[in-house]
């Protein structure tokens, strides 16, 4: 059950977020003409802002739920990994969410940076950076939910099996 619940949230989330961030981008940047890539309103800093907040903020929202389900008795224990899932995350949830946001940063803000730089950065025109946003957040969700779902699951496993 963990497991389908982990497809199912994956898939709306990637779904979700690449409507979501290509259409807020949209909304707000389609007025302005094309966007230069540096600068307060350029899209490198969006995309930095965005890799650390962006999994913060997705890891925060599942590792507290998926903390809280476990906790309740809402999966069967032996559905949940027994030892603490993504031993590299550190145990205190709040501290997972803020190396999941720096991760986001280093592993999807700059790596999109230097193929932007690589590939000769220009301005783009807003429905560009639009889709190409969308596109970002909908693959970086992919990784960040699950590993989210699992190390909160985990956390509260361990919690449980400790107080038994």
């Amino acid at each position: 059950m963990l497991k389908q619940d982990v497809k199912k949230m994956t898939i709306n989330n990637v779904i979700g977020n690449l409507a979501g961030h290509a259409g807020i981008t949209y909304w707000i940047k389609h007025d302005g003409g094309d966007i230069s890539a540096w600068g307060d309103q350029g899209y490198i800093a969006d995309f930095l802002v965005t890799g650390f907040l962006f999994c913060g903020i997705v890891a925060a929202i599942f590792v507290f739920m998926y903390r809280g389900k476990v906790s309740r008795g809402e999966f069967d224990l032996h559905e949940v990994p027994s030892e603490r899932w993504g031993s590299w995350l550190p145990a205190n949830a709040w501290m997972a969410v803020l190396v999941i946001g720096l991760l986001g940063l280093v592993s999807a803000g700059l790596p999109l940076v230097g193929y932007l730089l690589a590939a000769g950065v220009q301005p783009l025109s807003p429905l560009a950076v639009a889709l190409s946003k969308g596109i970002w957040a909908a693959m970086v969700s992919a990784i960040i939910v699950p590993v989210a779902i699992y190390h909160g699951a985990s956390i509260a496993t361990l919690k449980l099996e400790a107080s038994q």
